[in-house]
Formats: structure tokens, sequence, C-alpha cells
């Protein structure tokens, strides 16, 4: 009787995600009350920012959406330090889905 043999293909560990990018000057906190109000979302703060240097990082919020099995990252367009860089709004969605493949 032979053993049966599984494997996991590289496929398995590739993250399906889409990305949107919206321009605002509202502030973070209340672009993320907007987007909560009107999409019925539920973005929250993140305990931890994105670092993008030792002087540089930006407020991260996210959403675990249960019902529609995806997370959602909102990453903000101003720095929190001394380089006041602006970039878009970023918003992540990114499935959780898995797949075994034997």
């Amino acid at each position: 009787m032979a053993a049966a043999v599984h494997k996991i293909t590289a496929d398995f560990y590739e993250d399906s995600y889409a990305l949107i990018a919206l321009h605002s000057s509202m502030e973070d906190y209340a672009m993320v009350y907007a987007l909560n109000l009107f999409l019925k979302s539920n973005f929250k703060r993140s305990s931890e920012d994105l670092d993008i240097s030792e002087h540089i990082s930006f407020p991260i919020f996210e959403w675990k959406d249960d019902a529609n099995d995806r997370f959602w990252t909102l990453i903000t367009n101003n720095s929190l330090q001394e380089a006041n860089l602006l970039i878009p709004v970023i918003i992540c969605c990114q499935s959780m889905q898995r797949s075994i493949i034997s």
C-alpha cells in the first residue's frame, strides 16, 4: 500500500487583493468615520503604525469583514512625524479564503 503524497503548491501562499486609492483633504479619523458611517464598515485604528523610517510613520486602520470574508487595511495620507509626506489614502482588501491542495 503506497502512502499518499500531499504537496502545497507555490500559489497556495499568494494573497488575492484589490488596491483602491482615495484622495481627500479630510483628516484620517474623519475619513474613517465617514467610511464607517456610509459604508457600514468597522475600521479601527491599528495598535501599530506603518514605519517607513526612524522619522516617518503612517497611521493604519483595519477592518476584518467576516460577513464577506475580507480583511481591509486603510493607510492614511499624512505621516505622523518630521517629514510630513503626502500620499493618497490607500485601501487594501485582502481575501481571507485559503484553498488546500492535496
